[in-house]
């Protein structure tokens, strides 16, 4: 069974990857834990990258694996 997603998920899909790109979302690189990629949903081997979006309600944090994260950051160059 895979990750079922809504249009609410590309959406911040999308925003997640606009505001890594401009560098107004927070980001971390963590050791890995227990971890699912928030991008393709795989277990995440090796590297973390959090990224921590803060807003005047709540705080959400997003794990990314390390390939989903290099291909955000090819879109910059």
């Amino acid at each position: 069974m895979g990750i079922v997603v809504g249009s609410g998920y590309w959406k911040k899909r999308e925003s997640l990857v606009e505001r890594v790109i401009t560098g107004t979302i927070e980001t971390h690189q963590i050791k890995s834990t227990d971890y699912a990629c928030y991008f393709c949903g795989d277990h995440v081997e090796g590297k973390t990258y959090l990224l921590i979006d803060e807003n005047e309600k709540s705080v959400a944090r997003y794990p990314l694996d390390e390939s989903c994260y290099k291909n955000i950051a090819l879109k910059v160059n």
